[in-house]
């Protein structure tokens, strides 16, 4: 899928949050959407971590990217995503660490398969290339599961959801 060339990506502004937190809304009907507070908490900590892709003609945001530096070797790989981003703050931002932790990636539902997410993520690439960071690793929410965590554990889920059951 190509991208459109009518998407710049930029870093969040304070007047993007709204407009994130409508995205929020639709992308996890179920979640509590990303705020306001943690989304200025976020640009306190690591600025250049945060992200929008914009619809140039419109000024839209089409989507976003959360990101914060982290000490790898301090987590245990099967810690969870709160212990990762310090409740969702990104308190815990360590400029001294060699992975770029990937909190959050959105695209507006309505805006899909234009390439956005590509553009995104390509922007975080670059981020920690930039930095001179080891490597990127990420966490995910998986949307419906709390329905069926008493049922089954998180890889049977999985397992489920891409055999399309």
């Amino acid at each position: 899928m190509k991208a459109q060339p009518d998407i710049a990506i930029r870093p969040t502004r304070e007047e993007d949050f709204a407009a994130i937190e409508a995205i929020s809304r639709h992308v996890y009907p179920n979640d509590e959407p990303w705020r306001a507070n943690f989304l200025a908490a976020h640009r306190e900590v690591f600025p250049e971590g945060q992200l929008v892709a914009e619809e140039t003609a419109t000024g839209r945001v089409a989507g976003m990217v959360a990101s914060l530096i982290v000490a790898w070797d301090e987590y245990d790989h099967l810690e969870s995503y709160m212990d990762f981003t310090a409740g969702g703050t990104f308190r815990n931002h360590d400029p001294a660490g060699r992975t770029l932790y990937g909190a959050e990636v959105m695209v507006d539902p309505s805006m899909r398969r234009r390439g956005i997410g590509s553009l995104l993520y390509q922007a975080r690439r670059v981020l920690a290339e930039e930095r001179g960071l080891l490597r990127i690793r990420a966490g995910a929410r998986l949307p419906g599961y709390h329905r069926y965590a008493d049922r089954m554990n998180i890889e049977e889920y999985v397992v489920k959801v891409v055999n399309d059951e």
